[in-house]
């Protein structure tokens, strides 16, 4: 697989600077595996056992300072990815086979992906990603944790029988 090292070169203090954009979101990215998201126009979108959400970023802005989360920010540029019609989203909460990665999925035509890894590896080598940000974690490198599709399986058992909290 290899580890995938990304430079952060900016720390977000406001999610509504990605009004009008497109990223993928880790959240608790030093988790194994981290969740997952997407940001798209001026919605925060993710799937979760007990739901799916597509919430406005200036409600999100709120949420994620209440919460005090860790977020890594991928900002793409659009060039080679599909456009995103936000009243179209429609995703049930993760169910047998489907992964908190359903909504990033939508930006590909079609997506042979599996993990998070392997989608950033693809943005990474056809230049894709603009920029990385931070949000509440501002080192200056972030190395994605390795990790299989059972690791995420076996996490959203976890999830399931409710032994972990949800983002």
């Amino acid at each position: 697989m290899g580890k995938l090292i990304f430079k952060i070169e900016n720390c977000l203090e406001d999610w509504n600077q990605l009004t009008n954009q497109t990223a993928i979101v880790l959240l608790k990215p030093l988790q194994i595996p981290p969740h997952i998201a997407l940001i798209t126009g001026n919605y925060f979108v993710h799937i979760t056992v007990k739901k799916s959400e597509i919430i406005p970023l200036n409600r999100w802005n709120k949420l994620a300072r209440q919460k005090n989360l860790q977020a890594i920010i991928f900002h793409l540029n659009n060039e080679n990815l599909l456009p995103i019609d936000i009243s179209k989203i429609s995703f049930n909460p993760i169910a047998k086979g489907k992964t908190c990665l359903e909504p990033v999925k939508l930006l590909f035509q079609q997506s042979h992906h599996t993990t998070i890894h392997d989608i950033l590896k693809d943005l990474q080598n056809s230049r894709s990603i603009e920029m990385v940000s931070g949000f509440n974690i501002c080192n200056n490198i972030y190395i994605l944790p390795e990790y299989t599709i059972e690791d995420v399986r076996n996490h959203i058992e976890s999830l399931k029988k409710g032994h972990l909290q949800s983002t």
